[in-house]
Order: C-alpha cells, then structure tokens, then sequence
C-alpha cells in the first residue's frame, strides 16, 4: 500500500510546487507515515522500509539474511498493522 503510492505522491507533488497548502497537507502524511514505521516492530519495520525504497522480495531477503517467504509475512503482517492504526488514530 505505501510504496504502490510513491509515484502518485510524486505528482502531487508537482503539482503542489504552486500550491503550499497541499504540498503542507503531503508533508503532514509523510511525517506520519514515517512516524508510524518507526513503531512497527524491527524486523517488520526493516522489510518495510527496503520495499519503499524499491528493494524486490528477494533483494530483501538477501540483505537481511531472510527467506522470500518471511519477507512475504513481515511485510504483510506490517501493512495490516499500519493500515489498523491509519484506521483508528489518524481518521
């Protein structure tokens, strides 16, 4: 959910070079996108921060010495808590 994103944020970004009160709402999402991986447990919140940064699974497992399978569970089990806390904190 968070890095199929990156390109539409990119554009509104763009676009929000003429507009400072979207490019200030975009800010705003970050920080708390950012604010909630750090909160995610370790191991979750490192496969989820290599994805966003474009990493396949397997480069992920690789790197952090995983198999495809437990990249595939982290990074499930990370997104289903985002998306939990998004829901009841931030909405």
């Amino acid at each position: 959910m968070l890095y199929e994103n990156e390109n539409l944020l990119r554009t509104i970004e763009a676009q929000s070079a003429f507009n400072p009160a979207n490019l200030m709402i975009l800010e705003e999402q970050q920080s708390i996108r950012q604010y909630l991986i750090e909160r995610l447990p370790e191991d979750q919140k490192n496969v989820i921060q290599l994805r966003i940064d474009g990493l396949s699974y397997e480069r992920i497992a690789d790197t952090l010495g995983l198999t495809v399978s437990k990249v595939g569970v982290l990074l499930h089990r990370a997104k289903a808590k985002l998306k939990r806390w998004l829901s009841t904190e931030y909405l």
